[in-house]
């Protein structure tokens, strides 16, 4: 047993040595310019609102602080009325099914109404999305009042913790921007905003899931503040390939890690991350006091 142990501390250490150099290389040569533009704000405060069931809770206290705060809000976002309300300056793009053609064509079409609906904002706003979605966001969103902001990735998970939250404090890596609420609050806290607020961020979907006991069909209950597409509800979302529990828990897995590490290197950085949600599973950040 001791002898495994050291093979495995071994082989561990080595691995993370190897990724951590490549790392240094890649971010010396700017291969990986993992820097934001820098976006001004004079707003106190930052606001990133998700699309978890919760959300519905905590519109009345978003509402009274707006003129306080800037706003990031996600996804598919655009079909509630509080939108064009709110007026957001941030919208964040991470699912590659707003990109890809090996989509199901329910998919495209809630993919279409949302563009159309951005087309018809009257103020500015950024709509931050990584570098694979760029190219055919900016193609199909052609308002003016938009502008556009890329994210370049380098993800690494250490074997080393430390090394993993000190690297993406640095800068030096990125984390999994596995779901949106990651990247809305990964970039807030690129731009050093010192007090973020998080909104319908419930990381509860897990619990959504309900397995037919006959068939084994596996259907999604409705997992927003707004109620569920078509699309939204059918779990085959791309072409070809089939609803997995394992990959789809290692994912839900990972997400939740990605927003501990956040957790600690916004603590580092001494920003203020305050968790406003209503029913949420993220318990590591503190809570809006009622």
């Amino acid at each position: 047993m001791k002898g495994n142990r050291f093979l495995d501390t071994t082989i561990n250490t080595f691995t993370d040595i190897i990724y951590f150099v490549l790392t240094l290389f890649l971010r010396i040569s700017r291969l990986k310019n993992l820097e934001t533009d820098p976006i001004f704000s004079n707003k106190r405060n930052t606001i990133l609102i998700c699309n978890g069931p919760s959300l519905s809770e905590s519109i009345d206290w978003i509402q009274n602080e707006r003129k306080a705060s800037e706003l990031y809000v996600t996804h598919y976002f655009a079909r509630s009325e509080l939108f064009f309300k709110l007026k957001p300056e941030f919208y964040i793009f991470v699912d590659s099914l707003f990109w890809s053609e090996n989509v199901q064509e329910y998919y495209k079409r809630e993919n279409s109404k949302i563009f159309d609906i951005l087309e018809k904002i009257n103020w500015k706003m950024s709509i931050i999305v990584p570098v694979s979605g760029f190219k055919y966001l900016r193609k199909k969103i052609k308002n003016k009042n938009i502008s556009f902001k890329k994210i370049v990735t380098w993800s690494v998970n250490f074997n080393s913790e430390y090394l993993t939250i000190f690297c993406l404090k640095k800068k030096l890596i990125t984390p999994f921007c596995s779901s949106a609420a990651i990247l809305a609050l990964w970039h807030a806290i690129l731009r050093e905003r010192k007090n973020i607020f998080l909104f319908g961020v419930d990381f509860s979907h897990f619990k959504d899931y309900s397995v037919d006991q006959i068939t084994n069909e596996v259907t999604l209950l409705n997992s927003h503040f707004y109620k569920n597409s078509k699309a939204e509800n059918s779990l085959n979302k791309r072409l070809n390939r089939s609803f997995e529990f394992h990959t789809t828990f290692s994912k839900i897995s990972l997400s939740f890690y990605q927003m501990y590490l956040l957790s600690r290197v916004a603590f580092l950085k001494e920003i203020k991350i305050i968790n406003g949600s209503k029913n949420s599973y993220l318990n590591y950040f503190p809570r809006l006091k009622k």
